[in-house]
């Protein structure tokens, strides 16, 4: 069943990410060398997009989750497992997201949020795992407070 809780999320996971721009969010004062400049323009711009995806799919999820048990209860197993697919793939996309945003030049503790949220994430992304739901709700908007304090 928590399987099944796992995938009605992520069809709602996949609408918030899709909703996803791009902003530039400043944060820390800029390097005095052009390197540090680039790093600090690539920080703000890897924090915008992160804090705003990471926002998204924590709010998203338990709505996610709703639409999983409605499926659960109609009993279309086909539809069931679509859904699941889905939800897992959204909050796949998502780990892999904030791993490609760790992986540009950004401060050490951004870069720090941003790999441990992704691990969160690809956790509760994974089939095997078997957090209770209301933990994997808390360790998402978890993920999305860490990134938004680490880039304030």
């Amino acid at each position: 069943m928590r399987r099944f809780v796992v995938a009605a999320a992520a069809s709602a996971f996949a609408l918030a990410l899709a909703a996803c721009g791009s902003d530039d969010a400043g944060t820390g004062a800029p390097a005095p060398s052009a390197a540090g400049a680039a790093d600090a323009a690539e920080t703000a711009s890897a924090c915008a997009e992160a804090v705003r995806i990471s926002k998204d799919g924590a709010a998203a999820f338990e709505p996610g989750v709703s639409k999983l048990l409605e499926l659960a209860v109609e009993g279309d197993e086909a539809k069931l497992a679509a859904a699941e697919e889905e939800f897992r793939t959204t909050l796949t996309a998502w780990s892999d997201k904030l791993t490609e945003f760790a992986g540009e030049p950004v401060e050490a503790d951004v870069r720090a949020a941003l790999t441990e949220g992704a691990a969160t994430v690809r956790k509760i992304a994974d089939p095997a795992d078997n957090t209770p739901v209301n933990a994997a709700k808390d360790a998402l908007t978890g993920v999305a407070d860490k990134i938004t304090s680490a880039c304030a």
